[in-house]
């Protein structure tokens, strides 16, 4: 199929900082696989002014192939670069994705088939929940807000399952708001179902994620999960559009499912993450949580999963020094 001056049908939006090698990786995922080789898929590379060499990387790729554009910055203007990157798209279906993404074989065929049979049916949301092994090919026809919150859950907080259609995208590098919040595309998306009521949730497993070394999150845990996320939710709880109820179970599943890990690697020291020294997160999850009924099985919960990770790690070593 030769698609020669046609327009993509699905604009892969990286928005990069300091991530060469993972970025390279990613983009070498995609460039093999037959949707982008006919044009359906481009790639484009949105650069927060790195300096590690990701600039030589995204115009060395450029000059090899017509559908990769690469666009660096003058400055990093942190979470504004999403919807620049957006902007930067042309295709049918723009989708932001993060710079560790792998694309692992067939997943750029599930998605250019997507937008082909929705693009013409309904032109409804379509949320890519792609790292989802539970849901295995399951796609759920979401019609209010609510239903696809509770589908989605925390993953709203996720960039890289973030896509809109290229006709919505007018100045869309103008429409700033949640960026603030370290959101933007998070407040984009709920917007974006509460006036259309209707998403369709696409829980195939598309990509494995690259582990960064070092991972910044010195922007503070605590604040932007617990206060910036769940603030975007509670303003929907307060007008009627989500129940308490919902709200109440993503607010548990932060502290079972994201915020356990994150207290396990800082008390063990295990991880090298960089984390914000301001913020005692162990300290401001028992204050927010520790009159909840189900307090006391979460610290079960959570000495057992310690106990567990540091088992698993002290393995590892073993094995390493063995050369296993």
């Amino acid at each position: 199929m030769n698609r020669e001056n046609q327009q993509p049908l699905v604009s892969i939006c990286i928005p990069t900082f300091n991530r060469c090698n993972y970025l390279k990786e990613s983009i070498e995922s995609i460039i093999c696989q037959p949707e982008f080789q006919n044009g359906e898929v481009e790639i484009v590379i949105s650069d927060n002014a790195s300096n590690d060499g990701t600039d030589l990387l995204g115009k060395e790729f450029e000059s090899k192939y017509s559908n990769i554009h690469y666009y660096q910055n003058t400055e990093n203007i942190v979470d504004k670069n999403f919807p620049l990157a957006l902007s930067r798209g042309s295709g049918v279906f723009r989708k932001l994705s993060n710079d560790t993404f792998i694309y692992i074989d067939g997943s750029l065929k599930y998605i250019c088939d997507l937008i082909k049979k929705y693009y013409l049916e309904k032109k409804q949301i379509l949320f890519l929940n792609e790292t989802r092994k539970e849901y295995s090919d399951e796609q759920i026809d979401c019609s209010n807000f609510e239903q696809a919150t509770v589908v989605m859950g925390y993953w709203l907080t996720w960039s890289g399952t973030f896509g809109i259609w290229g006709k919505e995208c007018d100045e869309i590098e103008k429409d700033l708001a949640g960026c603030e919040l370290h959101f933007w595309h998070t407040v984009k998306v709920c917007k974006m179902i509460n006036e259309k009521k209707s998403a369709l949730i696409c829980n195939r497993k598309l990509v494995d994620v690259q582990k960064v070394r070092g991972k910044d999150f010195s922007y503070g845990l605590y604040q932007v999960f617990y206060i910036n996320f769940l603030g975007i939710l509670k303003k929907y709880v307060d007008v009627g559009t989500l129940s308490c109820k919902v709200y109440e179970k993503i607010r548990k599943d932060l502290l079972y499912d994201l915020f356990t890990d994150q207290i396990i690697l800082l008390e063990t020291k295990y991880g090298d993450a960089v984390y914000n020294t301001k913020e005692n997160l162990k300290e401001m999850l028992i204050k927010a949580y520790k009159d909840e009924p189900y307090w006391a099985d979460y610290v079960r919960f959570y000495k057992k999963k310690k106990i567990v990770f540091i088992i698993k790690q002290k393995i590892k070593i073993i094995l390493k020094k063995l050369h296993l």
